[in-house]
């Protein structure tokens, strides 16, 4: 609630009577949206709180005040639009909040710091990414509050990671997506059962031994 108290202060201390509406959109880009910034790095913020201070820009936007309702000319969700979309660029807090924490738990697994060897050895347990990526969920279920809170946008960042064929590298077919950008391969029964047979195979070695067309 601290947030949303911060939000009031810095609303109260402009007469925004006396502000454009281009002065109140300026304001609401330039301030209210970076108010949550640092936390939502760390944390993931109750849809509540966001609703709450999404609803505080809205009404600033429109010239509300306290006790007195104004017409909004147009939704939120039309005005976080990009410019070039004929939006007004502001932030729909909803989505930014996961955009930073994506952020801040790829950072974790994906680069080299101080953060990244505390995920690795605390949470990730020295286990390779695919390990993670195939039981659906990213490391530990105990940790705290910030890592709990990576863990709760985990799912939607692991649908999004792609796999690049590579030397030496495991995949799993039928399962994991690929950098062309298609849908996972899908297998035909011929070669599905052909794989059964095979159990754990090699790549090269699999297609070396099937006399069949190659799905891909």
């Amino acid at each position: 609630m601290w947030i949303l108290d911060r939000y009031h202060k810095k609303i109260s201390a402009w007469k925004f009577r006396c502000l454009s509406l281009g002065g109140r959109v300026i304001l609401a880009q330039l301030v209210l949206n970076q108010l949550v910034v640092y936390w939502a790095y760390l944390y993931y913020l109750p849809a509540s709180i966001i609703q709450s201070m999404n609803k505080l820009t809205e009404n600033f936007i429109w010239g509300g005040q306290a006790g007195q309702k104004k017409y909004h000319l147009s939704t939120l969700s039309n005005i976080s639009m990009l410019k070039c979309c004929r939006g007004w660029g502001l932030l729909d807090l909803r989505i930014f909040r996961r955009a930073l924490l994506w952020k801040t738990l790829w950072r974790g697994i994906f680069e080299n710091g101080l953060w990244s060897n505390i995920v690795q050895k605390k949470y990730l347990r020295g286990k390779d990414l695919s390990f993670w990526l195939r039981k659906e969920r990213i490391g530990s279920s105990i940790g705290s509050p910030i890592w709990l809170s990576l863990r709760k946008i985990g799912k939607f960042f692991l649908v999004n990671l792609i796999w690049q064929f590579q030397s030496r590298k495991r995949i799993l077919i039928g399962r994991d997506q690929f950098m062309s950008g298609a849908e996972v391969i899908v297998v035909q029964n011929p070669l599905l059962k052909f794989l059964h047979r095979k159990g754990l195979f090699n790549w090269d070695s699999l297609i070396g031994g099937w006399l069949g067309p190659i799905p891909l």
